[in-house]
Order: C-alpha cells, then sequence, then structure tokens
C-alpha cells in the first residue's frame, strides 16, 4: 500500500485473517482458524476464504504487513520504544545548523580583510585590472585590492569579539549537513528533504509527538480524556491512554501508521 494512501478499515477477524495469510497459512486454514466454520463443507470454506482473499482491501493489508515484515522483520512492542525514544532524543543539529562565522576581517592581519587563497585575491585585481582598462585614464579608477590580511580565510572559523567590522557577531549562516553520514538517531528524526522555491527544506519526524507517546506508554500521563498538561513551549491535551500492540504484527502496523501521520 502506498504510503501516501488512506489505510482502509477492517474487522478484527479480517485482520486475524490477513496474519494468518502473512504467516504462510493457506486461505481455507486461516479461514478456519479465525472464523466459526460449523457446519461448514470443504468446498463452502474454500470458496468464502477464496472471495475473502480477493477483496481489494484485504489485499491491500496483507500487502502491507508482508512489506512491514520484509523491512524490519516485524517490528517488537520494545521496538517500537526504540523507535520513539530514538526520535524524541535526537538532537537537531545534526540536522540542520544556524551558525555566526567569522566575517572577512574577523582574523586577518591586524583585521585587514583576509583572501582564501592567492588564486582568490588575482582574480580581484585582474577584474580591476580590466576594469580600469576600460575606464580609460580620465575617468575614476578603482584601487587594487590589498593583501595586507594575508590568506587561508575559512568560512566556517568562529567571529573575532574584537573585530571592527562585525564586532564579533559575525556572519550567518545555514548549514545542512550530507544526510548519507547521519548517526543512528539522526536518521530516525530524518524524514526527507523537499526542494521549494526558497531553497532545500529538511523535513523531520514530531519530536513532541514521539515524546508524548513514550509519556503515555509509561503510564506518566492523566489517563482521561481532555487533561491538558504543560509542556516546554506547548500545553498539550492528553489522549487517552492506548495500550501497545502486544502482537509483532500489530505494533509495526502501530508504528507505521504512527510516522505516517507525523510525516
Amino acid at each position: 500500500m502506498d504510503n501516501s494512501g488512506d489505510y482502509v478499515a477492517i474487522s478484527v477477524n479480517e485482520e486475524k485473517f490477513c496474519q494468518e495469510m502473512v504467516k504462510g497459512t493457506n486461505a481455507a486454514e486461516a479461514y478456519r482458524k479465525v472464523f466459526d466454520t460449523e457446519g461448514f463443507s470443504t468446498n463452502k470454506i474454500t470458496s468464502y476464504a477464496s472471495r475473502l482473499k480477493k477483496d481489494p482491501k484485504i489485499t491491500a493489508r496483507i500487502v502491507e504487513m508482508r512489506n512491514a515484515a520484509a523491512r524490519a522483520a516485524i517490528m517488537t512492542g520494545a521496538k517500537v520504544i526504540e523507535e520513539w525514544a530514538a526520535i524524541a532524543l535526537a538532537d537537531h543539529n545534526e540536522l540542520t545548523q544556524y551558525q555566526r562565522n567569522n566575517c572577512r576581517h574577523c582574523n586577518g592581519h591586524d583585521h585587514g580583510y583576509q583572501w582564501t587563497d592567492q588564486d582568490e585575491w588575482a582574480q580581484v585585481v585582474a577584474s580591476v585590472m580590466e576594469f580600469n582598462g576600460a575606464k580609460g585614464n580620465e575617468q575614476r579608477q578603482k584601487p587594487l585590492p590589498d593583501f595586507g590580511g594575508g590568506f587561508n580565510f575559512a568560512f566556517n572559523a568562529l567571529p573575532h569579539p574584537d573585530c571592527p567590522k562585525c564586532r564579533g557577531e559575525g556572519v550567518e549562516r545555514v548549514y545542512i549537513p550530507d544526510s548519507r553520514f547521519l548517526g543512528p538517531d539522526a536518521k530516525r528524526l530524518f524524514a526527507g528533504v523537499k526542494q521549494t522555491q526558497h531553497g532545500i527544506e529538511i523535513k523531520t519526524r514530531d519530536q513532541d509527538a514521539a515524546l508524548l507517546n513514550l509519556a503515555k506508554y509509561f503510564k506518566l500521563l492523566a489517563p482521561d480524556a481532555g487533561t491538558t498538561i504543560n509542556m516546554p513551549g506547548s500545553q498539550v491535551t492528553v489522549i487517552p491512554e492506548t495500550e501497545l500492540p502486544a502482537d509483532p504484527a500489530a505494533a509495526a502496523k502501530f508504528y507505521q501508521d504512527l510516522m505516517r501521520a507525523k510525516t
């Protein structure tokens, strides 16, 4: 089933039938295990089982459960808790950073303009000379750039507190690291990127939701609906506690539905 699609509700017995099918049980035997077939002939059971198996919502659910099993060997309840904890505690700085780095005068000699290297300085010199040549001697000339501030400017160095140009505030920079090299927790928090007209947008899992689910699971919140608790920066209305499914397939489905809803 496509992650963008809506999950179609099925009955409890239909869910159990799907679980039996995922285990490798044939349709007729799965039907016998789940439904009351007392007095049914073998042909009748086979016919009913075949019809149920071909139902589009049953087929889609079986495919979804098999995909979940292939992806995570069917998550256990403990694995779900581990995922929630990783998302809730992941450091956002591993995904995006707002930095204030040195300006060109912060670390130059006597706070003069600092060049990256001699090639950068030479390119600017050539550009100024070309401009001045085109203007002619009778028109105002640009001065050649000074290299007194030195070379080896590093754009990600820290600002100098005594810089006379930026007053120690530096220049702002948004840094997005290579997602291929994220740590385990950051990878769980990371939900992809989106190219927008304003640039790249980093998508993340909902850390507040993961933390709230952990609190509910460990019964740290009031169990009655409508209770409101304070969390840093916001108020959260407590949802009635939902016991985490003990069945591996159900736990996997529960987790996947949560993550799909939060992305």
